[in-house]
């Protein structure tokens, strides 16, 4: 048995594990673009593929080890964001450097830049291709995994990043030509790939005006149509949200979730949501959270009693991309925030002076809040033990708070 057959017999017994990180990957983007127009998919390589792919790549380089095909193969695991809007680019970027452990020379540009190293482009591609995207290349960070799924984070991702029509080309483009054929691919062929390409081209540069007017529309409808204008809304009204997402530093997050619980407490209008969030501070960049993320607790926070609310908006939303509570944890979450909340609301302390609070010599409020974060953060639900657990420490600190103060 050869190397490569070797490695692809090891590939078919780890696939799932590939498949896994990739959908990890998937989520994640999702989640934290969600006010980014795009199209997420993920994939683990097929078998076809790989081999194809390992042939070739093995004719020109001659593979010796495992070692030398891994470090050569990067989208064994491969995400794919196709932007409706090319212009988002700079916010996709940020959110990837700042939510994957990216390797050094782990962004990659299409064409190459100026000044990018030599093997900064695949070789398959040449420098003159009208492919334009970027490819990260790194891992998961094992805080935006759960418990079970740890382990995924030394999996090797490939993230690439393009327009939907320059992705629709490439797509084509790959068929026609990188894929063997008999006859090769005709002079004709390869003139109207790039003519079509040109087309892209034109297409993207539309789209970007088209962003620019719609930003600078304006106005707001009643209520809110969509999570997109909800996020333009939250950029417009709440200060500095539209500098700290434009920089990268705090980004919206789970718009689609904010709006459906909006929804359901009646405030997904201007006028509602402007005065429910009177009193609202973004907060820093320290915070891991998006401003999403950030309102929902806020307005928990103002009524701990929409937490019901919450949980049936968060698996709502979250169902298609399979992150759900378990029926066995509903109760208990609804109740732990509830409780969380009320608890909260009797210190008279924020989010953040809660996490500080040591009066009772335990470690329930940091507990709590870490239960808390992990739940709203969409990453992971504590056990239904857990959460009951947490719920009765509250519950004692509460009552001891009351005893006190009477």
């Amino acid at each position: 048995m050869t190397l490569i057959d070797t490695f692809l017999d090891r590939y078919r017994r780890i696939f799932d594990r590939y498949e896994r990180a990739a959908q990890l990957c998937k989520q994640q983007c999702e989640i934290g673009l969600c006010s980014v127009r795009c199209d997420v998919r993920s994939r683990a390589k097929s078998f076809d593929s790989l081999r194809r792919k390992l042939l070739q790549r093995d004719a020109q380089r001659g593979y010796s080890t495992f070692e030398e095909i891994e470090g050569d193969i990067a989208d064994l695991a491969g995400v794919r964001i196709a932007l409706y809007f090319p212009g988002d680019l700079c916010k996709v970027d940020r959110f990837i450097r700042s939510h994957f452990a990216l390797e050094g020379d782990g962004i990659r540009y299409f064409p190459a830049l100026p000044d990018a190293p030599p093997d900064s482009v695949d070789a398959r591609r040449p420098c003159g291709s009208g492919y334009r995207a970027v490819h990260f290349r790194g891992r998961s960070l094992p805080e935006n995994l759960a418990r079970a799924d740890a382990d995924l984070a030394d999996v090797r991702l490939e993230i690439q990043v393009a327009s939907v029509l320059m992705h629709a080309w490439a797509e084509v483009e790959h068929d026609l030509v990188y894929k063997p054929r008999p006859r090769g691919v005709t002079e004709a062929v390869r003139a109207s790939l790039d003519e079509v390409n040109e087309i892209v081209r034109e297409g993207e540069t539309a789209l970007e005006r088209l962003q620019r007017s719609v930003n600078e529309a304006g106005g707001w409808s009643d209520p809110f149509e969509d999570h997109y204008e909800l996020s333009a809304f939250l950029r417009a009204t709440v200060p500095g949200l539209a500098e700290a997402d434009d920089h990268g530093d705090i980004l919206i997050g789970p718009a689609d979730l904010l709006l459906r619980l909006l929804c359901m407490r009646g405030l997904d209008s201007p006028g509602c949501l402007k005065a429910a969030l009177a009193n609202f501070h973004l907060g820093d960049a320290s915070d891991p959270l998006p401003a999403a993320a950030r309102i929902v607790l806020h307005l928990l926070m103002a009524d701990p009693g929409a937490a019901s609310d919450y949980v049936r908006a968060r698996d709502y939303v979250n169902r298609p991309r399979g992150i759900v509570v378990r029926g066995d944890q509903q109760a208990e979450v609804v109740r732990f925030l509830d409780r969380w909340f009320r608890f909260a609301r009797a210190a008279g302390m924020s989010r953040h002076a809660v996490a500080d609070c040591r009066a009772q010599g335990t470690h329930v409020v940091d507990v709590a809040r870490r239960y808390c974060d992990e739940i709203v953060r969409c990453v992971e639900v504590p056990t239904a033990e857990e959460l009951v657990a947490a719920t009765q420490g509250i519950e004692d600190l509460l009552s001891a708070m009351l005893r006190q103060a009477s």
